[in-house]
């Protein structure tokens, strides 16, 4: 999978896809990006927890038509592995908006698995950071410490 340029412009699909700052996010543009059977695994303290598309959706998209406004997330910094027609992309990244009203920002990480066929490039496996989603970050780095993924390389350790 040579197609760095088609592997960005996924990954950053994927991030303006929450982008509510000048309209309001339907699902449309992401479901666009991600294969039929896409599964999103987020780490918890409790575990993995496995979501289709749907599942993952509902409540962001719920949040981001109301309570969570002028919202957008984008890629800090990351890391492309490829095999073939698979690849793999790791990238940290940051978010900022309002939150019933106050200021809210964060970062965290996302780990993406992507496929190419001969039209396209898409993604069937997200795994997003458990750090943020829904809550203030106070802090500059709210990577959680769970040890999964090695430091991205020019990163800085919080």
């Amino acid at each position: 999978m040579a197609d760095e340029p088609g592997i960005q412009a996924v990954i950053a699909g994927f991030f303006a896809a929450f982008d509510n700052r000048d309209r309001a996010p339907d699902g449309a543009d992401l479901r666009a990006l991600l294969t039929d059977d896409a599964r999103i695994r987020q780490v918890t303290p409790d575990g993995v927890r496995t979501m289709d598309v749907d599942a993952f959706l509902a409540p962001r998209l719920a949040l981001l038509s109301g309570r969570l406004q002028a919202f957008h997330e984008w890629p800090t910094t990351g890391y492309t592995d490829r095999h073939g027609s698979v690849a793999s992309h790791v990238c940290r990244y940051a978010k900022e908006g309002l939150l019933d009203g106050a200021p809210y920002a964060g970062t965290g990480w996302k780990a993406f698995q992507l496929v190419r066929n001969r039209r396209t490039t898409s993604v069937p496996s997200v795994r997003p950071s458990i750090s943020t989603i829904g809550f203030p970050c106070r802090q500059p780095c709210g990577t959680p410490k769970l040890g999964l993924l090695p430091r991205l390389r020019g990163v800085p350790a919080c």
